[in-house]
């Protein structure tokens, strides 16, 4: 609620008079740093003889902000299932794009997004692209082997884009993420998936939960499945001299740690939607 205090003066006009009147205060409101990752896309299924590309990572976004009386929305995007985007967070006027989904086969491209998913090798067809300041496009695969056997590109990620990969018998590399200690312990965020070879047997690799990474190709065996995206997070953090607390409301689930970063509050959102304010 806003601060008001009580003011007397007096006006001039045809005789001295006092006049009373309330006078408002600015609003409080906490300077805070955020960390916004979006969930992370999913890995390519893969088709015959194909092996998938990897899911694009979430989209990433740091810096600073302030938070009031005004409620804020605040939402946490999901991973994406295997041929499917990830979906987007949002801090209030801050949004990180979802990870784009890895292609599934010779005929299409990666998604674009947050970071672009990574794809089969087939020409023209190409990798997702990223947004700039959030991450970074994926990559292709080698291309055609003999008749249709491919290997795939990976994902890209928040701190560089996939890598190619070079022969058919070897996915690509995802694109590396980007550490942050702003809970107080170093966490990568944003790490883009890998692609798959078309010979693999084993389904592909989640991306972990809360991280925004982006899953795993599939390979191109019967029965084999792409690994989804990670889901994404929001983290908030202040200088525990502000006095107050969150407000959180929706059904957002987070945790409140004052122990692991020194002299801070630090809210970190794994789910839901709603608003924050103080």
């Amino acid at each position: 609620m806003a601060v008001r205090f009580f003011s007397k003066s007096s006006i001039a006009q045809a005789a001295p008079k006092s006049s009373k009147f309330w006078d408002q205060v600015a609003v409080p409101q906490i300077a805070v740093e955020y960390l916004v990752a979006a969930g992370g896309g999913g890995g390519g299924p893969g088709g015959a003889n194909v092996g998938g590309g990897g899911g694009g990572a979430g989209g990433l976004l740091t810096g600073t902000s302030t938070i009031s009386t005004t409620p804020l929305t605040l939402t946490v995007g999901g991973g994406g299932n295997a041929g499917v985007n990830g979906s987007p967070s949002v801090f209030g006027a801050v949004t990180a794009t979802g990870g784009g989904t890895g292609s599934g086969s010779n005929s299409t491209n990666g998604s674009n997004g947050g970071s672009g998913g990574g794809t089969p090798g087939s020409t023209p067809h190409s990798a997702g692209t990223g947004i700039a300041g959030q991450g970074f496009a994926g990559a292709k695969g080698v291309g055609t082997v003999g008749t249709t056997v491919c290997s795939a590109g990976g994902g890209g990620g928040a701190g560089g884009a996939g890598t190619a990969s070079t022969v058919d018998t070897v996915g690509g590399a995802g694109g590396v993420g980007v550490a942050s200690s702003i809970t107080g312990a170093s966490v990568t965020y944003s790490t883009g998936g890998a692609g798959r070879p078309y010979t693999s047997g084993a389904n592909g690799v989640a991306g972990t939960a809360n991280t925004g990474n982006g899953g795993q190709g599939g390979a191109g065996s019967t029965g084999v499945t792409a690994g989804a995206g990670g889901s994404g997070v929001v983290v908030v953090a202040y200088p525990t001299t502000f006095g107050d607390s969150l407000t959180v409301t929706g059904t957002l689930v987070y945790t409140l740690d004052t122990t692991t970063r020194s002299n801070y509050k630090v809210y970190r959102f794994t789910s839901g939607t709603g608003t924050v304010y103080i």
